[in-house]
């Protein structure tokens, strides 16, 4: 990832509702989670980034980070994925939090080598 083109992001900062709407809306998924992604068009457009703000407030109090810690943590996740890498398998996953803490530091974050996303409500009512 490291010369990667520049582009543009687009970066929504919302709540676990509207998260779980697009969730559902997209990937039929009616539940909420902490970070989306949607492709841009190319020609400089990279792509949409939208984040539940509530999700990272957990997720940094549970790591004992900062909110704003950890919506930079979420939106490079969401970048990584724009920029096409994967976290399902256990090694892409560390390749991603490799890279993840590549730029973090580079960004003035602390290195966070366990992070990941927490479980989010599955939408039982």
């Amino acid at each position: 990832m490291r010369n990667a083109p520049p582009a543009e992001i687009s970066v929504l900062l919302t709540d676990d509702a509207a998260l779980r709407e697009l969730n559902r809306q997209f990937r039929g998924l009616d539940e909420a989670t902490d970070v989306l992604t949607f492709p841009g068009s190319g020609f400089g457009i990279l792509g949409d980034i939208a984040i539940s703000v509530d999700s990272a407030q957990r997720q940094a109090d549970a790591r004992g980070a900062t909110r704003d810690e950890e919506l930079q943590f979420l939106a490079i996740h969401g970048a990584l994925h724009l920029l096409g890498m994967d976290d399902e398998a256990d090694a892409d996953r560390d390749e991603m939090v490799q890279e993840m803490n590549r730029i973090a530091i580079a960004l003035g974050l602390p290195r966070d080598d366990s992070w990941a996303s927490l479980p989010h409500d599955r939408g039982d009512h």
